[in-house]
């Protein structure tokens, strides 16, 4: 039982965090590019001395461009610049897939947020007694919120809410009680 235990968590695993690898590859490649060029231009310092007047002067070049070209040019640098760090985010970041894993003993259960936000919602629904259409959810990591739009004239129990959003949502590991939001302005129903 033991090892179907852990294979259902890799499964498990595999299933709720997505992979980082082609981000990885990706800001591995440019490093080793700079790393390449880094290396080609301390050889060539080493050969040809004069490379620091060669780099002055094309400083002096792109300086003597009118002022549109160096703005253009600043602004796909920063481009670049932002591109690259969200890049290195990217491959560093733990990916995560807007998915859970639900506790069974017979095989590995990854859920979906929006099957439990549907799922939430049709409980809420019936405890608020309005139409499906007259509550959203939103499911997050560890909590959920619910918006209820009322029907003109009927009050909202918004404990029973409550309650049934959190009785529905604890088969699925939502422990915390969910932040239930009432609208001010009602529908005629």
């Amino acid at each position: 039982m033991t090892s179907q235990a852990s294979v259902y968590r890799r499964i498990v695993r595999r299933e709720t965090h997505s992979s980082r690898a082609g981000a990885a590859i990706t800001v591995a490649v440019v490093i080793m590019l700079l790393a390449v060029a880094a290396g080609g231009a301390a050889v060539y310092a080493i050969v040809h001395p004069p490379l620091w007047a060669g780099i002055q002067a094309g400083f002096r070049e792109l300086a003597g461009f009118r002022s549109t070209v160096r703005y253009a040019l600043l602004a796909a640098g920063i481009v670049a610049g932002l591109l690259g760090i969200l890049l290195v985010i990217l491959a560093v970041a733990p990916g995560r897939r807007p998915r859970r894993r639900v506790d069974s003993s017979r095989a590995a259960v990854a859920v979906d947020d929006k099957v439990i936000a549907r799922t939430l919602a049709k409980k809420g629904a019936e405890a608020a007694g309005v139409s499906r259409a007259q509550l959203s959810v939103v499911v997050a990591r560890r909590r959920a919120a619910v918006h209820v739009t009322p029907t003109a004239g009927v009050s909202i129990d918004r404990s029973a809410v409550e309650d049934a959003v959190l009785c529905a949502g604890a088969s699925y590991g939502l422990t915390r009680r969910p932040r239930v939001v009432i609208a001010e302005k009602a529908v005629v129903g």
